[in-house]
């Protein structure tokens, strides 16, 4: 994996692995036996991180046809700003006399596998890269924080008989209670889709109160002068998602929750859906919109692909219903 100056895997030695169900339906994780990295994250330099996975591993064919590389990628912040590029590109050792290639591994991880045998070259196979785009900060000031995204798919859409990449005709959704489909889904892969799939995304952010320091300001202050932040915006893109792939929103799901520490687990709700800690948080609202009600705060741009949402705290029974409440809690923010 390369990355830009700019940007860097945070913890080399845990934040990346295979993802992929076992013959069980087990959902199973591979992590790689070593890895190493020829820069120094902490200063905020491009380089690589090499990952050495091994091949002799009973469920290693799973893992190549319906398994998932799950890697993770943080802004270091040393003075970039803008599109940062990043580049995963994958390589088999395999020896074509059949015989097997060994590997030793050194302890530091600054220092690349040593390999003794003839046929020690690397094959290339493929290759995947984008550019991430990074806001570092100056002075901290209220607002919205990002956390996590992530998209996946919610279905698995039409038919594909012949295994072509395209759908049948007629389009037929796929019978989950089939035995095709009974005996296929654990090589099914959740983080791709094609025409006909359901798609959704998970985001977390958070309200930053802001800070005095650095000659920063924090929003009492603001409120204390009568500004309040009264509208919440998310813009977001998807290449070729309206103008071509025509992924249109169904519903949107807005969840409002409040650091709560040492709280009832079931007071947080759908906490485990977002990866975060269901004791850590009360959850005060949740907000849903679909139909009529969705085209309220939507606005889509077909020509640059973008989709804008903007969220009121004057909203007067837009949603369909509030689905969670709790008042005590709210009226004290």
């Amino acid at each position: 994996m390369e990355c830009d100056s700019g940007l860097r895997v945070p913890t080399a030695g845990s934040d990346t692995r295979i993802r992929y169900y076992d013959s069980t339906g087990t959902l199973q994780y591979y992590y790689p036996e070593y890895y190493y990295v020829d820069n120094t994250p902490d200063q905020c330099l491009p380089g690589s991180y090499v990952y050495y996975f091994n091949l002799n591993d009973p469920d290693m064919m799973r893992m190549i046809y319906g398994g998932n590389f799950q890697f993770r990628l943080q802004a270091c912040c040393g003075g970039q700003n803008g599109a940062r590029k990043y580049k995963v590109t994958y390589d088999w050792l395999i020896n074509p006399s059949g015989s097997c290639n060994t590997l030793t591994f050194p302890s530091n991880h600054t220092d690349p596998a040593l390999c003794s045998g003839t046929n020690c070259e690397w094959l290339p196979l493929s290759f995947v890269g984008d550019d991430i785009v990074i806001h570092c900060p100056g002075c901290v000031t209220p607002g919205i924080v990002i956390r996590s995204y992530r998209m996946e798919r919610s279905n698995y859409g039409y038919k594909d008989s012949d295994n072509d990449g395209f759908a049948d005709n007629p389009f037929l959704p796929i019978d989950y209670n089939s035995p095709s489909y009974l005996a296929t889904k654990n090589d099914y892969g959740w983080l791709s889709s094609s025409f006909g799939d359901e798609l959704i995304d998970y985001q977390v952010a958070e309200l930053s109160p802001g800070d005095a320091g650095t000659n920063g300001y924090t929003y009492p202050q603001m409120q204390a002068n009568g500004a309040y932040l009264n509208y919440l915006q998310l813009n977001r893109s998807i290449r070729a998602g309206l103008d071509t792939m025509k992924v249109q929103p169904d519903t949107v799901t807005l969840y409002i929750d409040y650091p709560f520490t040492g709280g009832d687990p079931d007071s947080c709700i759908d906490c485990g859906l977002f990866n975060i800690s269901s004791t850590s948080y009360h959850t005060q609202r949740i907000l849903k919109f679909y139909g009529a009600a969705l085209n309220q705060i939507m606005v889509l741009d077909t020509v640059s692909n973008q989709y804008f949402y903007t969220f009121s705290s004057f909203d007067n029974g837009v949603h369909q219903g509030i689905l969670h409440g709790s008042d005590t809690i709210l009226q004290q923010q």
